[in-house]
């Protein structure tokens, strides 16, 4: 005959860690990973020879407020007339940042925004500006005489260089910098958009407006047509190379510190 005995107090209870026990197998636990993940980056990134391998991320990706590059590549060349009867040429600005936009005089919105930004990104950059040269290209030469754009930018940075040229000059510089230009879209008949039609930007939707008034309202049938344009602001790097491009968000502060990174690269 079998006796069956009791199980030992406490065999059927669960067993359980102490708390503080816990925490230090956690612990243990993060650093072992934190140690692991830092010897595999080092052994991804470094070669035996001690040269970089892969990067896995890259810091100068952040370091540009604009759109950085990923290869940068030579600038296209640029020879054109300045607006007080000198020559430009963007090989003569070697050794220095090169900001370049391009625009049209009569522009209403736009080029004016984009010029005081420039003007004032000069400023702040103050004694930096130096090495900075700063063209504003014409993309309406028919209208946009030498004297014209030199009265014009009057009103913004005397360092800004106005630059001039034919209608062949002019188009073909735009399509090197894949710069986009023409008459702007005139609104439907009876269609009026809020304020002033520029082709620049986005509107609000537009309201309906009598025929008589949309006619009243439009140019004179001799007039030059408003020009829609990129508002790109391209900045080329001391070596010669386009390195950043900058759109209509980019705010003084935005330009004058991807230009003082361009100028630290040393490149």
């Amino acid at each position: 005959m079998s006796t069956d005995l009791p199980p030992p107090a406490g065999a059927l209870r669960p067993t359980t860690r102490r708390p503080a026990e816990a925490r230090w197998i956690v612990v243990l636990g993060v650093a072992v990973t934190v140690v692991f993940t830092a010897v595999v980056l080092l052994a991804v990134r470094l070669r035996t020879d001690g040269t970089p391998r892969v990067r896995l991320f890259d810091p100068s990706s952040t370091r540009f407020s604009g759109f950085a590059l990923p290869e940068p590549f030579a600038a296209a060349p640029i020879d054109l007339a300045t607006a007080d009867g000198g020559r430009f040429r963007l090989s003569d600005a070697r050794g220095k940042a090169v900001l370049i936009f391009f625009g049209y005089t009569r522009c209403p919105d736009v080029c004016p925004q984009t010029l005081a930004k420039l003007s004032a990104a000069l400023a702040e950059m103050g004694d930096g500006a130096e090495d900075v040269t700063t063209v504003f290209v014409t993309v309406d030469p028919s209208h946009d005489t030498a004297d014209v754009v030199r009265r014009y930018l009057t009103d913004h940075d005397p360092r800004i260089v106005g630059l001039v040229g034919s209608e062949a000059e002019i188009a073909s510089l735009a399509a090197s910098y894949d710069v986009a230009y023409g008459p702007a879209p005139t609104p439907a008949p009876g269609l009026m958009p809020p304020g002033a039609p520029d082709g620049h930007g986005d509107h609000d939707a537009p309201s309906a407006m009598p025929a008589t008034a949309a006619s009243a309202a439009a140019p004179a049938p001799d007039a030059t047509p408003e020009l829609a344009h990129s508002s790109t602001v391209f900045l080329i790097d001391p070596a010669g190379r386009l390195r950043v491009v900058l759109g209509a968000e980019a705010s003084p502060g935005d330009i004058a510190h991807d230009v003082r990174a361009v100028l630290r690269s040393g490149e």
